[in-house]
């Protein structure tokens, strides 16, 4: 036992940061796979602190005209690019290619680590290097609406702001940068921090395969017509007035022409470079109050007009109090419609679209390795103790994903699962939005003026009332985040015996309120996955249900064991949603963490779940 006043022995080393590029080289789109070969030359790398490298440009659709199709998309703003990685496996380098481990919906995974385990320090660090955005003050909202990390257009990563104080060219495909990202990989392999002994291994094999390009986009919160309202521009006059009380030109009678628009300075519309809105874009006008029809939360009031697409923003500094910004619309374009200063300007270019399926490319893919210089001595006296029958163990966490899909109308739902590790640490239950959407559902988050209608994403905020700023919120992260869908309870069965001994509530958090035991239960859970529960500012966007299977040091053996989650959508009169069982079909993704034990012998080399 070493003590203070004993020396132990050390090793001095040094590390090298080593690239090692694609396999394939080129170019890659969605649902293509990109793979790594790290030679054994490497011989000790530390995983934690290598990261994968690449370019990606995004692209709006081909054949979009001037006066039509045009708007801002980016990746999740949580996740950046994170999000286009769909799976992920991880193995030897040799003959026998022997699977270290394998994560199916990786980016469902990686959504529970960065939206439990962040901090504003994490959140900046995530927008410097793998292209997540970020809330800013020169887009903040000035109506009360929670902040939005979706609605930043001076900075972000993706695309250009708009210069000066005039935008007259209309947005297309090469006013998007193409962002260099540098991804931690989130795997229970690659956040060890032991080193690991890739010349044992044979070098290591990494495969990626890319995520459909449907659940990657996202459009600006700030325009978005099925979220946060209250942040969009708002229209204030066509004659450049905002005096109260309102004149003349402070509203806009159906069929009236619509030629020159001018937005209110609320939510900080005080320049052309923080508007979210872009030259050749369609818009609408959208009443942001409504009135609650005690069902859906409101009934919306929406005015379009064919055609009308924006062909210049500039800055009037002699309109209003201190100046407001106009939008200059095509001509020949008429209301259908009456609009008031009640209604905000969100876009409108997917209305009449049949097709909007946005595209991306990464190329120069490089995986950067961490590669730990041990001094020769070491490296003989390893190998001679291999040759002596000595044996390496190296144990790591990682993640196994069970899927399992339920039907919108399963009211009571009994999922067994079949787990065979024998050092199970928790279990996460993430259960998605299976339902599939068209790019244009995914990026509209509704199709209609009710935001509850049956191709609208899952409503994840159904408030009420003036003083509930943010309005119905869609959902903008289907398929890749879990939804709590009016689920009332949930009970797991393993052991011989239901584990709480009694249900779980979440029919509060389900009606946009709080559960305590839920959060408890999840914040254990997290931290016997490996992950750091620093916040849990977005349980209501994100629903995860977990259960720590054992706690500090401990682990669980599940072989042999009867394994099941039984979950109820039993509905309330109170939930505000207007239905008493599941709104969607789920796909239930199970990330069970465990440890598993690679073992390398002289001859042989063997992983143990």
């Amino acid at each position: 036992m070493s003590s203070f006043w004993s020396s132990e022995d050390s090793i001095p080393i040094s590390q090298t940061k080593v690239s090692v590029p694609d396999q394939q080289g080129g170019a890659y789109t969605a649902g293509q796979k990109i793979d790594f070969y790290i030679p054994p030359t490497s011989k000790f790398i530390q995983p934690k602190e290598c990261a994968l490298s690449m370019d990606v440009k995004l692209n709006l659709p081909a054949g979009l005209t001037d006066t039509n199709g045009r708007m801002r998309v980016q990746l999740d703003a949580d996740l950046g690019a994170q999000v286009l990685i769909r799976d992920i496996t991880i193995s030897t380098g040799g003959a026998g290619n022997e699977i270290l481990e394998q994560i199916q919906g990786y980016n469902t995974l990686c959504s529970v680590r960065y939206d439990y385990e962040t901090n504003e320090s994490m959140k900046n660090k995530r927008q410097l290097t793998e292209g997540a955005t970020g809330w800013t003050p020169d887009c903040r909202g000035t109506c009360g609406t929670t902040r939005s990390d979706g609605a930043n257009c001076r900075t972000s990563p993706w695309f250009k702001p708009h210069q000066g104080i005039v935008a007259d060219t209309v947005h297309a495909s090469s006013d998007y940068y193409t962002a260099k990202v540098l991804l931690p990989i989130n795997t229970g392999l690659f956040q060890s921090d032991r080193v690991l002994p890739v010349m044992l291994t044979e070098g290591l094999r990494i495969s990626i395969i890319l995520e459909d390009s449907v659940k990657c986009f996202r459009m600006l919160d700030s325009v978005n017509p099925g979220r946060h309202l209250s942040l969009h521009p708002a229209f204030v006059s066509t004659d450049g007035s905002d005096q109260v009380p309102q004149a003349e030109g402070a509203s806009i009678a159906s069929g009236d022409d619509l030629d020159k628009i001018y937005i209110q300075r609320t939510n900080q519309q005080t320049s052309v470079s923080n508007c979210g809105l872009v030259v050749g874009q369609v818009i609408k006008f959208v009443n942001s109050i409504g009135t609650s029809d005690g069902v859906d939360g409101f009934t919306y009031d929406e005015v379009t007009a064919t055609s009308s697409s924006i062909t210049a923003i500039d800055f009037i500094a002699a309109s209003g109090t201190n100046g407001l910004v106009r939008l200059t619309m095509s001509g020949g374009v008429t209301a259908g419609g009456a609009v008031t200063r009640d209604f905000v300007i969100a876009d409108g270019s997917l209305e009449t679209a049949t097709s909007y399926r946005c595209t991306y490319e990464v190329s120069d893919c490089e995986m950067i390795i961490q590669q730990v210089d041990m001094p020769d001595g070491y490296e003989r006296s390893l190998m001679n103790k291999m040759s002596a029958g000595g044996q390496v163990i190296y144990d790591y966490m990682t993640y196994t994903n069970y899927k399992f899909s339920q039907q919108s109308s399963d009211r009571v739902m009994n999922m067994r699962l079949p787990l065979s590790e024998s050092r199970a640490k928790a279990i996460l239950c993430v259960p998605t939005d299976a339902q599939v959407y068209s790019p244009i559902e995914a990026l509209n988050c509704r199709t209609s003026g009710d935001p509850a209608d049956s191709t609208s994403t899952y409503v994840e905020v159904n408030a009420t009332g003036p003083n509930e700023p943010d309005g119905t919120m869609n959902s903008n992260r289907s398929g890749i985040v879990g939804v709590w869908d009016n689920l009332t309870d949930y009970q797991f069965f393993y052991d011989g015996k239901l584990n709480p001994n009694r249900e779980v509530n979440c029919s509060r958090i389900s009606a946009n309120s709080v559960d305590q035991q839920p959060l408890i239960e999840l914040e254990k859970a997290l931290v016997m996955s490996g992950i750091k529960p620093l916040s849990f500012l977005k349980f209501k966007n994100n629903a995860v249900i977990g259960r720590a299977l054992s706690l500090d040091r401990g682990v669980y053996d599940c072989r042999g064991r009867d394994f099941s989650l039984q979950a109820n959508y039993q509905g309330s009169a109170n939930n505000g949603r207007g239905t008493d069982g599941p709104s969607k079909p789920h796909l239930w993704n199970n990330y069970l963490a465990h440890l598993r034990r690679l073992s390398i012998s002289g001859s042989s080399l063997t992983v143990t779940r």
